[in-house]
């Protein structure tokens, strides 16, 4: 029976373990951006915020360097962890804005 329900699976091939793997990491690295992001204390100026902002991004990209498998996917994996810390900066943009227009008001 238990050879019946592992034959009726399919099963992974090593290089879509390692896709998947890879993908976490990204997730992972994206994560702690978002985390390194949000613990800044709000509001900054303009270049300060930027600063931090690049550091952090630089930070959590190596650390995903240093977690990815292999080469296959990497370029792709890369480009959506940029994606996802261009908006990411973004945010942190607008929420520095409103914080300085509350500490304003």
């Amino acid at each position: 029976r238990l050879v019946a329900v592992l034959n009726a699976q399919a099963i992974p091939t090593a290089g879509s373990v390692i896709d998947a793997f890879n993908r976490e990491a990204s997730l992972r690295a994206l994560e702690r951006l978002r985390a390194d992001l949000r613990a800044l204390v709000l509001p900054r100026g303009v270049k300060a915020l930027e600063a931090e902002a690049e550091r952090a991004v630089a930070a959590a990209r190596a650390e995903l360097g240093g977690q990815l498998f292999g080469e296959s996917g990497a370029p792709k994996l890369y480009a959506t962890y940029d994606s996802g810390a261009a908006e990411e900066a973004k945010h942190l943009q607008n929420a520095n804005f409103r914080a300085s227009h509350s500490a304003c008001a």
